[in-house]
């Protein structure tokens, strides 16, 4: 998970640089080049994190994170795509993105393959098996979806996350043919 912090930042330097669009970019993006060279030639693969938003927009919304450039210098790139984690009217879904599952994988995700032609299978992202206060409560319906999602947009594989390592068992087992 890479990127440059956000917030109230009156407390830090990060020299004049930090200003400039695409020396925020540089900076991720050479440091993930340098990381990828020396793993290389011991046979690793290099991923990066990126916010889930970053696949609805084109700029690096200040933290360095501009999707097609560091898709560019890894073997994989991981959106972290949790419905949660987009806001109302975001996508173009009649509701919370929280509470349509496949609907909000399958368009940001299909947004994301649009600005890495020829890299799709780059794409390997995380997906949410947890529950947000107040929200949909995600269970195995709800993850399948995602996964489903995932998988129609040619995805190379997916992840998901729990902050509590607790996942929705249900949710993996192999479905009957």
């Amino acid at each position: 998970y890479i990127r440059f912090p956000d917030g109230d930042l009156s407390g830090a330097d990060f020299g004049s640089d930090y200003n400039d669009v695409e020396k925020r970019i540089g900076a991720l993006t050479t440091l993930l080049t340098m990381t990828h060279e020396k793993l290389r030639p011991l046979g690793v693969k290099l991923s990066a994190d990126v916010f889930g938003w970053m696949l609805l927009v084109d700029d690096d919304q200040g933290i360095g994170q501009r999707f097609p450039d560091i898709a560019a210098v890894v073997d994989y790139i991981s959106p972290m795509v949790y419905p949660s984690h987009f806001p109302t009217g975001s996508l173009a879904i009649d509701g919370m993105p929280n509470d349509h599952p496949y609907e909000t994988i399958d368009i940001s995700i299909g947004l994301g393959m649009q600005k890495i032609p020829e890299m799709e299978l780059k794409m390997r992202p995380w997906l949410q098996d947890f529950t947000l206060p107040n929200e949909l409560e995600y269970g195995a319906t709800e993850i399948r979806a995602e996964i489903q999602a995932a998988e129609d947009n040619g995805c190379s594989g997916w992840m998901m996350w729990n902050v509590d390592a607790s996942y929705v068992d249900d949710a993996y087992k192999a479905e009957s043919p």
